[in-house]
């Protein structure tokens, strides 16, 4: 049966959603396919398609979002591979490989300073390392509990996804639900202390846009590698967003704006465990101290609001960011790796590979994981 390589036409995000959905069961709209898709800041997505010579039916995707980088403060465009995907009909008759090696060897031109995958697992994994793409590092999850509550729950969704209730699992809750007020339980210690910075809350960037301009302009070159801070950016990416209703906290001292922190909920949390992310937290001149200073303002902020659990994802080598969450208390916990364990036939919780492919000369800082500044601004920023 063949197959016809085309790039994306309005109308295919019909198709394109409904293979989305057929392989992952989960139904996504046409608006939010804009938003991901289309409607980027940097332009449209590198999106090609297969489709069946004889049908025209839609049966394969590989894509690329665009994605604006500092490179120790000039801009480069990255190309993140997302949603690469092909009807189940065709599993293992190796038809999608041919597909992605073609577009990435002979549709891409040089739009893209650098290619990437950020959850290199499975068959993903596979492809990107036949194409070259080299490992940067694994993701870390830091944690940081506000309640006991929160930490029970934390162990019981792990117990939850990775085996069965266990005597084990029963007695590592309890345990950590003790030890959370002493080790992690900051905010309730020093929510009447006086923070270095103050943090305001922001819904939307009335107001603020022209501060987090002059504040990027400042500091584009501070952060090594990361991601490329404007306010259109940030628009697109945090108040946009259809996943999420985030907020942005930004730290003033001095009436100037010296940082910001961007939290948003975590979906499909059940229980009675409330719970956020910080997708994304900055600093003047990248200053882990003051870091951790916006971190603990924005923590004792999530306590009066009965946030039980934060969390931050970054990779493991992260020098400057890993030092500002140690400061504020936070702790790399993955229970199933700390304990030893796998769960039966899955991957430990956290850990994905983050892969890079250079495509142009001059970029050899980029193998270094030290040199970036990652957070989870380079995640999907999809939730279900």
């Amino acid at each position: 049966m063949g197959l016809i390589l085309a790039r994306y036409v309005p109308g295919d995000e019909v198709g394109l959603n409904d293979l989305y959905d057929t392989i992952t069961g989960r139904r996504r709209d046409a608006a939010k396919y804009a938003w991901e898709w289309l409607d980027l800041p940097d332009g449209p997505a590198e999106i090609w398609t297969a489709k069946e010579e004889q049908s025209g039916e839609l049966v394969g995707h590989t894509g690329y979002l665009p994605l604006k980088l500092s490179y120790f403060g000039s801009p480069i465009l990255l190309g993140k591979t997302e949603n690469c995907m092909m009807h189940p009909r065709y599993r293992g008759t190796g038809a999608y490989f041919p597909l992605e090696q073609r577009v990435t060897e002979e549709k891409l031109g040089d739009r893209f300073a650098m290619l990437m995958t950020t959850s290199a697992v499975g068959a993903a994994g596979k492809v990107r390392s036949k194409l070259g793409y080299q490992l940067l590092d694994h993701w870390m999850l830091w944690v940081r509990f506000l309640s006991a509550r929160g930490a029970r729950a934390y162990v019981e969704r792990i117990w939850e996804r990775h085996g069965p209730q266990s005597r084990i699992g029963t007695l590592a809750g309890g345990l950590l639900a003790r030890l959370a007020p002493l080790t992690t339980g900051y905010a309730h210690v020093v929510a009447g202390r006086r923070s270095r910075v103050g943090v305001q809350r922001f819904t939307s960037l009335d107001g603020l846009t022209a501060e987090l301009d002059a504040f990027w302009e400042r500091n584009k070159g501070e952060f090594g590698i990361t991601v490329w801070r404007s306010s259109s950016y940030l628009q697109w990416r945090v108040f946009d967003n259809p996943y999420f209703d985030n907020v942005i906290y930004a730290a003033q001292e001095c009436d100037k704006l010296v940082g910001y922190a961007v939290v948003q909920p975590e979906k499909g949390q059940g229980r009675d465990s409330r719970a956020v992310s910080i997708a994304d937290i900055v600093a003047e001149r990248g200053d882990p101290a003051l870091t951790s200073s916006i971190l603990r303002a924005v923590l004792v902020d999530l306590v009066t609001r009965g946030i039980d659990e934060v969390r931050v994802a970054t990779l493991r080598t992260s020098p400057r960011l890993g030092s500002a969450l140690t400061r504020a208390g936070f702790v790399k916990l993955q229970v199933p790796s700390l304990m030893g364990l796998r769960a039966r036939g899955r991957r430990a919780v956290g850990g994905d590979p983050v892969v890079i492919r250079q495509r142009l000369a001059g970029l050899e800082r980029a193998r270094n994981p030290a040199s970036w500044y990652f957070t989870s601004l380079f995640n999907e920023g999809v939730a279900w």
